[in-house]
């Protein structure tokens, strides 16, 4: 498994992913993630591409980065109503994409009992445990990446 991910990510979202099983991090700003996975797999690109940043570049390039019929799991919400996508090469690949909104209470129940039957320590990805009072932090570190999850307990 590959993760991609922006320079901000190094200090503690690259770290987390490979604790929890990636086998490999690509900084996108140094590195090309498609002659990345493309080298790792002969050029025939990834089974399965789960975009979830919902930034427009990153959109697109799922579309280089899967192999012919292969699969694009979209969960990345973008900021803009409409974004470009590469709709003749995604065809002339014959891929499947896939939107997905987890905002069910099944989505929710299969989360929670994906994460009961694992033995990866899932506590790691909570980064900030504070009460709401510093929601402006927590926020400023999340956009920034300096975290992953936050959790606010009540004041005592």
């Amino acid at each position: 498994m590959v993760v991609t991910g922006m320079g901000a990510c190094k200090a503690v979202r690259f770290p987390a992913a490979l604790s929890l099983g990636a086998d490999f991090v690509v900084n996108v700003e140094q590195d090309d993630p498609v002659e990345f996975v493309k080298d790792l797999t002969n050029g025939r690109g990834a089974d399965l591409v789960v975009e979830t940043s919902g930034a427009e570049p990153a959109i697109r390039q799922s579309v280089d980065l899967v192999r012919t019929r292969g699969r694009i799991s979209a969960i990345g919400i973008p900021k803009k109503e409409t974004v470009a996508f590469p709709w003749t090469r995604a065809m002339h690949k014959v891929i499947d994409v896939r939107f997905n909104m987890s905002s069910s209470y099944t989505s929710w129940d299969r989360a929670l009992s994906l994460m009961a039957g694992t033995s990866k320590n899932l506590r790691q990805l909570i980064t900030h445990t504070t009460t709401i009072n510093h929601w402006k932090t927590v926020f400023d570190d999340l956009e920034a990446e300096r975290g992953i999850k936050a959790l606010f307990i009540p004041e005592a």
